[in-house]
């Protein structure tokens, strides 16, 4: 009877694979100036889940949630100035 090592999952708790999570951290470290929100959505944009993000930043999915919410509502209002501006410039003309 031959014993082979058992070898364990590729991935933690999430989708993400062990090389992904170790790439995240890598870019986590250089994000220094960033704020929580801003971290947050990077880690999505990467493809990470909401539970791996919270995992990673030692929070609640409820606190990522609502970082993605918030950033993803400063990226809405530059293009709502962005319309204004337009809709006044033709208004001009």
């Amino acid at each position: 009877m031959t014993t082979e090592p058992i070898e364990g999952p590729a991935t933690t708790t999430g989708a993400a694979s062990i090389h992904d999570r170790i790439a995240a951290f890598e870019m986590l470290d250089r994000m220094t100036d960033a704020t929580q929100a801003q971290k947050c959505m990077r880690l999505t944009l990467v493809g990470l889940s909401r539970k791996e993000i919270a995992e990673m930043l030692m929070t609640s999915v409820q606190t990522v949630n609502q970082n993605i919410y918030s950033e993803k509502q400063k990226l809405k209002k530059p293009a709502a100035k962005k319309t204004a501006s337009k809709k006044a410039a033709s208004s001009e003309d």
